[in-house]
């Protein structure tokens, strides 16, 4: 939910940019240069550890996890999907 705040707030602000890649970047990097919730912690490295982790790492795993599960689900249930 915070990486689709963070990309809504991104895009927001870089919409009047009409300079090609540079926006798509400053929109990537929104979670690290405007983040919508400031991490109280004082080592910056382990800030944006948190930060990418959080952003970026958790949703692609989610959807990896999501396809595999799609996957079970499928070879559980073939004869009732097949057609």
């Amino acid at each position: 939910m915070l990486t689709l705040i963070n990309f809504g707030v991104g895009f927001i602000h870089e919409m009047h940019a009409t300079d090609g890649w540079r926006a798509v970047v400053r929109i990537i990097m929104t979670p690290f240069t405007n983040p919508v919730i400031a991490l109280p912690i004082a080592s910056v490295f382990l800030r944006y550890s948190i930060v990418f982790v959080l952003q970026y790492l958790m949703p692609v795993l989610f959807f990896i996890g999501l396809h595999f599960a799609r996957i079970d689900y499928m070879e559980r249930h073939a004869e009732a999907h097949s057609y």
